[in-house]
């Protein structure tokens, strides 16, 4: 298993090749397709299969994935987005919420206590810091 931080940066570094989301499943009237859903940069004329179920040229059900974009790096990025790999990601950032938190209370603690005046402002602006990522 590599580490979580190798998993984030293969992950970052397929990202600029992937179709832009965010996506949604589409449900057609006898099959179904992953596809990018409009946003005010990307209006519905410019919507995009993701992935979607064809009929190839033999006659077989295959997937046609991404029309006008990079299909190989769409492809590598649903596999990369494993359950496992989305459940190793929860829960390291998980761990960093609690560490987080952690790192909150002895801010708060250093807020309070009696410092110089310098230390009680750095403590109380990192501390807001991180109240305003936990909130998010």
């Amino acid at each position: 298993m590599i580490p979580i931080s190798e998993l984030l940066a293969e992950m970052e570094a397929r990202m600029p090749d992937v179709t832009p989301g965010p996506w949604k499943v589409y449900d057609g009237c006898s099959w179904r397709r992953i596809g990018t859903v409009p946003t005010r940069d990307r209006p519905r004329s410019d919507d995009c299969a993701v992935l979607a179920p064809i009929k190839a040229s033999d006659g077989h059900p295959d997937l046609d994935c991404s029309r006008g974009n990079d299909r190989d790096a769409n492809l590598e990025w649903i596999a990369q987005c494993s359950p496992h790999n989305i459940a190793r990601i929860i829960a390291w950032c998980r761990e960093m919420e609690a560490l987080l938190r952690e790192a909150l209370a002895a801010l708060d603690e250093c807020a309070e206590a009696r410092m110089p005046g310098q230390a009680r402002r750095i403590a109380r602006l990192a501390s807001d810091r991180i109240k305003k990522e936990l909130s998010e």
